[in-house]
């Protein structure tokens, strides 16, 4: 019963890890599509996009600017969803502890995002949140 147990652990702890590695990526992903449909739009106008003009998703490249929303709020989401995970883990007994490479993934990605965002160096947080 006992090697049930830790059979049992020892799959919830890998879907957690796989959890964690998919979501810890998601801000880079969003990053590196964002990028994409920046550039398409900017060679597009011949030039940098800003605040409605043109409206992002009235660009004409719909599947990007979706890519690029769906990839963002699942990058914003997925922090709760890290907490949580890891708090039940830990909660049950588990023996889970997130990568250090996919922490830094995250890390880094959600630092790239609230620069891009708040900061908002160039005028495209606020062109692709408007």
């Amino acid at each position: 019963m006992g090697q049930l147990k830790v059979a049992q652990q020892s799959k919830i702890a890998g879907m957690l890890g796989a959890g964690h590695m998919l979501f810890s990526w998601t801000p880079i992903l969003f990053l590196v599509v964002f990028a994409v449909f920046t550039t398409v739009v900017s060679i597009d106008l011949g030039r940098l996009p800003y605040y409605a003009h043109p409206d992002p998703k009235d660009s004409g490249f719909e599947w990007l600017y979706n890519g690029s929303l769906l990839t963002f709020l699942i990058a914003v989401y997925s922090l709760p969803f890290w907490v949580i995970s890891t708090l039940m883990a830990y909660l049950a007994g588990i023996g889970f502890h997130p990568k250090l490479r996919d922490v830094l993934a995250y890390m880094l990605g959600a630092s790239v995002i609230t620069i891009l965002f708040y900061v908002d160096p160039v005028g495209l947080g606020e062109w692709f949140l408007d």
